[in-house]
């Protein structure tokens, strides 16, 4: 029997997961030529502050969106893969 995900590591595993599926592109706001991608911050807060303290997301506060950082793009498509969701890019 596979080991069961406790209900706090699925809800942040799942949200990094949504913003991720929800993100945006934006590219040349801080660094010409590389793609920023953004998602908006309609979820648990905690679980926010919580991705952002792991450097998975850039939090602004203020704004209405935040970015994802490289770690937490890739960490995010190890969370598909791990659920069996498909990514849009696939």
């Amino acid at each position: 029997m596979s080991e069961k995900t406790s209900p706090d590591q699925a809800l942040h595993d799942m949200t990094l997961a949504m913003l991720y599926l929800t993100r945006f592109k934006e590219s040349g706001r801080f660094v010409p030529d590389i793609p920023l991608f953004r998602a908006w911050k309609s979820y648990d807060w905690d679980t926010l502050d919580k991705l952002s303290e792991e450097e998975l997301t850039i939090d602004r506060h203020g704004n209405k969106s935040l970015y994802l950082t490289e770690e937490g793009v890739a960490k995010a498509k190890e969370i598909l893969e791990k659920y069996g969701i498909s990514d849009w890019e696939k």
